[in-house]
């Protein structure tokens, strides 16, 4: 077997499989994301809410105001090229609105739902639809 193919006896940990640093990076987007809008002054409400429809990744809320948060991760942030497609906006439109029903019903007045694009260095774009 080649040298560069064997696992060395004292190596502890082993690389991490590029979808699990996405994965990893994707939760700490979210993370960002989420302090970002607290500081603006909203509250989470849930956190990788799975609905019929689809996903959202965040879902915060300042007073009677929801917002549904998309958050993508690019080391290119302001390519246009990192916005969902316009099928899996419709399916966070969709995600968005099955939620929305239960929290009009409570005196909900506004729904929003925002993609943020987080680049490097914790630089951010907001897309609002």
């Amino acid at each position: 077997m080649p040298e560069r193919h064997r696992r060395q006896a004292g190596a502890r940990h082993l690389p991490i499989q590029k979808k699990q640093q996405a994965e990893l990076r994707g939760r700490q987007a979210e993370w960002v994301v989420m302090c970002a809008y607290m500081l603006a002054g909203f509250w989470p409400v849930a956190r990788r809410l799975r609905t019929k429809a689809g996903e959202l990744d965040l879902v915060m809320r300042r007073g009677k105001t929801l917002i549904g948060i998309e958050v993508k991760y690019r080391t290119e942030y302001l390519a246009e090229t990192a916005l969902p497609s316009p099928r899996q906006q419709t399916r966070l439109r969709a995600a968005l609105q099955s939620i929305w029903v239960y929290y009009e019903s409570i005196g909900f007045q506004s729904v929003y739902l925002d993609i943020v694009v987080l680049g490097r260095w914790g630089r951010f774009r907001r897309y609002r639809l």
